[in-house]
């Protein structure tokens, strides 16, 4: 069994619940498979719902007793966190049948899920880490193609003849490809031949928090933390396991003296405005500490913003303004008339873009106007915030919004 599918497995077989809420609201769907092959009575069904860290929210967990697939299943969660479900369908002790995670939006309301199609456990494509010189990719083969995942983008690379190896190149551009030899890889990105790659584990992931007044920091890698305060000798040890109490992911770390809770809410730093996901809590044998945990980034990344003010001046009928943040530094989108791409730096300070460079259509007067105001616009941004109304502003110098966007 593969690295991967051993840790779903494990972390589906884990018993537990999410401790009773107030308020919930349910999330129901099923579960089934394309192949023609039948569970044995004693096969169960494992669905959880998770939230931040990992901590279990909610899960249905039922023998078939002889029932097929579709299967249904239904799970209640505490109203308000966002959460990704796991399936699984364990026979005699282990997982047999997979699925990929479903991310659940947060709010109150009853959500019904698409059917989640599940794979066989042994063909659950699994990733291979590379490192590349200084970068550091994944690739997952899936039977047909193989999927690489370098700085944010994701390729989906196809077979292509070689003498040796197995190698995979865009259908469109031979010049990106990913050419498996042995235990190492050749790598290239539209034409930059990158470091030989050499196999590698899993990039360990990484958690932070902190706050002002007084200063402190709390990291995670892996399941190994560090806490420290300023002027302090800092705090370390393993064992990050949370829990879901009050609202909030909780870490209890007795050994180190401290419980930190982690709710799902912007949070600005006090000193630099910057947002963060979410607000952080540590109890510590010294009293309490408050400050903001998770990347700012997390906040603009993932989906598609359409722009709806540019310069306090709105948006002019049926031109479709957005920007798609990647995990790279890179944006891109449409500017009203023609598609863009550009950087972006996120400091601890501010938001900044560079120049953008886009394709050459020609449109009406008035939406090259707006295009070219759109992309100027953007080069005076400093900073970024989001609205109570989930908006994302982006603001100039003079402390003012000059962009609104709202999550496609």
């Amino acid at each position: 069994m593969s690295h991967r599918v051993a840790l779903v497995a494990a972390l589906l077989a884990t018993a537990g619940a999410a401790q009773a809420q107030d308020a919930t609201r349910s999330v129901d769907g099923t579960i089934s498979y394309l192949q023609r092959i039948a569970l044995p009575p004693g096969a169960e069904v494992v669905v959880e719902a998770r939230g931040l860290r990992d901590a279990l929210l909610g899960e249905s967990r039922f023998k078939t007793e002889g029932a097929q697939v579709p299967l249904p299943f239904s799970i209640a969660l505490p109203s308000g966190p966002s959460a990704t479900l796991h399936a699984a369908i364990n026979i005699e002790g282990q997982a047999s049948w997979l699925a990929d995670p479903v991310a659940i939006s947060g709010g109150s309301d009853a959500v019904t899920v698409p059917d989640i199609l599940m794979v066989q456990a042994s063909a659950m494509p699994v990733p291979a880490w590379y490192k590349c010189g200084d970068q550091a990719i994944s690739a997952t083969y899936d039977g047909a193609a193989t999927t690489v995942a370098v700085n944010g983008e994701t390729l989906r690379l196809v077979p292509v003849v070689s003498a040796s190896g197995a190698k995979f190149a865009e259908e469109w551009d031979e010049t990106t490809y990913f050419w498996s030899k042995g235990d190492g890889a050749l790598f290239s990105l539209r034409g930059t031949e990158y470091p030989a790659c050499v196999a590698t584990e899993a990039p360990a992931p990484v958690y932070r928090a902190g706050g002002n007044e007084p200063g402190w920091s709390f990291r995670v890698t892996g399941d190994a933390f560090e806490f420290s305060r300023m002027g302090e000798d800092a705090i370390t040890g393993t064992g990050t396991v949370a829990v879901w109490r009050d609202g909030a992911a909780v870490w209890e770390l007795p050994g180190a003296g401290l419980t930190v809770r982690m709710s799902e809410s912007i949070c600005r730093d006090t000193m630099s405005g910057m947002p963060f996901p979410e607000t952080v809590a540590v109890d510590t044998t010294d009293g309490p500490l408050t400050g903001c945990g998770g990347e700012p980034a997390s906040l603009l990344q993932g989906g598609t913003w359409v722009v709806e003010d540019v310069g306090g001046n709105g948006i002019i009928d049926d031109a479709m303004v957005t920007m798609t943040f990647g995990t790279d530094g890179r944006v891109s989108g449409r500017g009203g008339c023609n598609q863009f791409n550009g950087g972006y730096t996120l400091t601890g300070e501010g938001l900044n873009f560079g120049p953008a460079a886009s394709t050459m259509m020609a449109c009406p007067e008035a939406v090259m106007n707006l295009e070219q105001s759109f992309f100027q616009t953007l080069t005076a941004v400093i900073r970024f915030d989001i609205a109570d109304t989930g908006a994302l502003m982006l603001y100039g110098a003079d402390g003012n919004p000059v962009i609104r966007a709202f999550r496609e």
